[in-house]
C-alpha cells in the first residue's frame, strides 16, 4: 500500500515538474523566436527569370536582376511586417491579363491581413506595353477592408524609372496606388497614353519628380513639390470625387490644361512661386508663374523634354520663339530639417558667438535669427548674433529660419545654455571645504586596487536553449528528491 502511494506521490511531482516546465517553455520561446522568412513571396519573385530575392532574415525582401520579356503579371502579396526593396529591372508586355491580375507588376496585401511596405530604389526600372484592359506598369491594390494608415507604405526613390506606354484607358496609369500611402522622391513617371500617377484613396507626396502624364487624384490628398508636370494629351493635374492636390515649391506644370476639377467635391491649389501654362485649343496662357520672361506666343505651342548645352529641361515652341526651361532653375524647396552644433555653455561676463549647423546643406533657406525665450537668472541678452550674460544659471534661446518649414511657415528650435559663473567669483564656503577635500583626495597615492565590474551580456539562442535544458533538468532533480523525501520519511 506504501510503496503504491510512494509512486502516485512520485507521479504527482513528476506531472507537477512538466506543468512548470511547458509553462516556462513559450517565455523562452519568446527570446528566441525568429522572423518568419516569406517563402511564397519569395518563390512568387524568383518564378520570374533573372530575379533574385533575398531574405535578410528580419523584415526585407531585397529583389535584384533584370528581365526584359515579362508576359505575366508578377503577383507580389506582402505580409505586414515585410518590406520589399524593388532594385529590379523589368519590360513586358500584357495582352490578355487574368482578372485581377491587369498590372505588369501587381502589388497586394495577404489574404486575410493588411500589406506590409513596398519600396523601389537604387536603378530601378518598370517598362510595361499593353494592347488590353491595363491599370498600370505598377498596381499597388490593396484591399478596402483594411484603412491606408493600416497597411504600410509606398517608397519610390531617386533615379527610379516607371513608365508605361499605350494604356487603354485613364487608369492605365504607370503608377496606380490604391488604399495605401506613398511617398515618390526623385522619380521619372512617364505615361504616353497621358495618366502618369492614380491615386485612389491615399495620401500621396511627389517630391522634385519629372512627370509626363497627368496627375490624377481619386479620393486622395496628394502634395506635389517642386519638379515638373507635362502633359501634352490632357490635364497635368486632375482631381475627382472629393480628391485634392496641392502644388507648392518651385514646380511646373504644362497641361491642356494646366489644371481640371472634375467635380465640386474636389479641390486643386497652386502655389504662387509655381508655373503653370495651359495649352487650350491651341492657345497657352499663364495660370500662375512670377518669371514673365517665360512667355510665348500663345498659339499651337508644343512642350517636350530636351537638352540644351548638356542640362535637362522642357522646350516649348509656337514654331516661330523657342523657350527653354532649365530644371535647375527651378529648383525644389527643402524644408529645414535640423539645427547642430550649437554652443552648450557659455561664462558669464563673456561674450558667445552664436553659430549652428543647418541640415541638409541644401535647405532652401537657411539664414539663423537668434533670441531669447527664458533668460531665467543669466540677465542674458542678443546682440549681433552674441549672447551676452551677467550672471550665471540656464538660458534658453530660439533658432528661427524664416520660411525654412515651408514656403510660407518658420522653422524654429530651442536651445538650452548653461552659464557658469565669472572667474574669479567669490564662492560659498562649502563650496571652499569641498574643492579642499577633493583636492585631498586627488592628490592622495594611487592605492592598488581593482575594481570588478559586472557586465550583463544578452543571451544567444544558443545560450537560451542551455538554459531551457538546465531548467527542465533542475525541475526533475526537484521532483526526484521530493519523491525520495517522501519516501524516506514513509
Amino acid at each position: 500500500m506504501k510503496t503504491r502511494k510512494t509512486k502516485f506521490k512520485k507521479i504527482l511531482v513528476g506531472v507537477l515538474a512538466v506543468v512548470l516546465s511547458v509553462a516556462y517553455l513559450p517565455m523562452m520561446e519568446m527570446t528566441v523566436k525568429a522572423a518568419t522568412e516569406p517563402t511564397e513571396l519569395i518563390q512568387a519573385i524568383e518564378a520570374v527569370g533573372g530575379l533574385t530575392a533575398t531574405w535578410d532574415g528580419t523584415s526585407t525582401v531585397t529583389v535584384t536582376g533584370s528581365n526584359d520579356a515579362v508576359t505575366q503579371c508578377i503577383n507580389l502579396r506582402i505580409p505586414q511586417d515585410v518590406t520589399v526593396d524593388w532594385q529590379a529591372s523589368i519590360k513586358g508586355e500584357i495582352t490578355s491579363p487574368n482578372p485581377g491580375e491587369n498590372a505588369l507588376l501587381l502589388v497586394q496585401n495577404p489574404l486575410g491581413g493588411p500589406m506590409g511596405s513596398f519600396k523601389m530604389s537604387g536603378d530601378a526600372r518598370i517598362e510595361a506595353r499593353t494592347t488590353a484592359e491595363f491599370q498600370g506598369a505598377i498596381s499597388i491594390n490593396v484591399d478596402f477592408s483594411y484603412s491606408a494608415a493600416t497597411n504600410g507604405k509606398v517608397t519610390i526613390n531617386e533615379n527610379v524609372e516607371i513608365i508605361v506606354d499605350d494604356g487603354f484607358n485613364s487608369k492605365g496609369a504607370a503608377l496606380r496606388v490604391t488604399n495605401c500611402d506613398a511617398e515618390i522622391t526623385g522619380a521619372k513617371v512617364r505615361s504616353t497614353n497621358g495618366c502618369a500617377i492614380y491615386g485612389n484613396a491615399t495620401n500621396m507626396t511627389i517630391t522634385n519628380s519629372e512627370i509626363t502624364g497627368s496627375i490624377v487624384s481619386y479620393y486622395a490628398t496628394v502634395l506635389v513639390t517642386g519638379g515638373v508636370v507635362v502633359n501634352e494629351k490632357g490635364p497635368a493635374l486632375e482631381t475627382r470625387d472629393s480628391g485634392t492636390i496641392e502644388v507648392i515649391g518651385d514646380a511646373v506644370l504644362f497641361g491642356k490644361p494646366a489644371t481640371n476639377i472634375t467635380s465640386s467635391g474636389s479641390t486643386i491649389t497652386v502655389n504662387d512661386t509655381v508655373i503653370a501654362i495651359s495649352k487650350s485649343n491651341d492657345e497657352a496662357t499663364y495660370i500662375v508663374g512670377s518669371d514673365t520672361d517665360l512667355s510665348v506666343s500663345p498659339s499651337k505651342i508644343t512642350v517636350k523634354w530636351a537638352t540644351k548645352d548638356g542640362n535637362s529641361g522642357v522646350e516649348y515652341t509656337d514654331g516661330t520663339t523657342t523657350k527653354f526651361l532649365e530644371l535647375s532653375e527651378h529648383t525644389v524647396f527643402v524644408p529645414v530639417a535640423s539645427i547642430t552644433g550649437v554652443p552648450s555653455n557659455a561664462t558669464a561676463g563673456d561674450d558667445l558667438a552664436l553659430s549652428g549647423t543647418v541640415a541638409p546643406e541644401n535647405a532652401t533657406n537657411q539664414e539663423v535669427t537668434w533670441s531669447i525665450k527664458n533668460a531665467g537668472t543669466t540677465g542674458a541678452e542678443i546682440s549681433d548674433n552674441k549672447l551676452k550674460t551677467s550672471g550665471a544659471g540656464t538660458v534658453v534661446i530660439v533658432a528661427t529660419i524664416k520660411n525654412g518649414a515651408t514656403t510660407s511657415s518658420d522653422y524654429q528650435q530651442e536651445f538650452t545654455i548653461e552659464v557658469a559663473a565669472a572667474t574669479g567669483e567669490s564662492t560659498t564656503p562649502e563650496d571652499t571645504e569641498t574643492s579642499d577635500e577633493t583636492a585631498k583626495t586627488n592628490e592622495s597615492p594611487t592605492q592598488n586596487t581593482t575594481t570588478t565590474k559586472t557586465k550583463t551580456v544578452p543571451k544567444t539562442g544558443d545560450e537560451n536553449a542551455v538554459a531551457v535544458a538546465l531548467w527542465l533538468l533542475l525541475v526533475s532533480l526537484i521532483g526526484s528528491g521530493l519523491g525520495m523525501i517522501v519516501v524516506y520519511k514513509k
